[in-house]
């Protein structure tokens, strides 16, 4: 049976929370508190044409928010420890899900929120199998 994207954004997030101590790491929606956050969100899981092709792509974004009071107030040093979290070949994400290669798709600098909160969006594309 083919994991649900769900159970790839869970996987993820346990993997970000491990490796980023401290820092909260949710799934989905970038919650209003704390200030410092890491956000996964799986948005893509392309249908290859031939049934017979077991290749799955899996796109990800991790949106990474730092708190206005840190030194240096941007994400970037936030995100870079996310990539370096992810980044790799043959991973193991979870036990109950086929190894995956992640690569580095594209980041977008969003600047500022309402908050003085420095954010920045990384995306990933996990492939696997079927």
């Amino acid at each position: 049976m083919t994991a649900s994207l769900d159970e790839w954004e869970a996987a993820v997030r346990a993997r970000l929370a491990a490796y980023l101590n401290k820092v909260k790491v949710t799934i989905g929606v970038m919650p209003a508190t704390p200030d410092q956050c890491v956000t996964v969100r799986a948005y893509a899981d392309s249908v290859p044409a031939d049934p017979a092709n077991d290749i799955r792509l899996i796109r990800l974004q991790v949106r990474c928010r730092q708190a206005p009071c840190a030194s240096p107030p941007t994400a970037t040093r936030l995100a870079e420890a996310a990539q370096a979290a992810l980044l790799g070949h043959g991973l193991v994400l979870a036990l109950d899900l086929p190894r995956a290669r992640v690569t580095h798709l594209s980041t977008a600098v969003l600047g500022v929120d309402a908050e003085r909160r420095d954010e920045r969006t990384d995306n990933y594309l996990i492939t696997t199998t079927r």
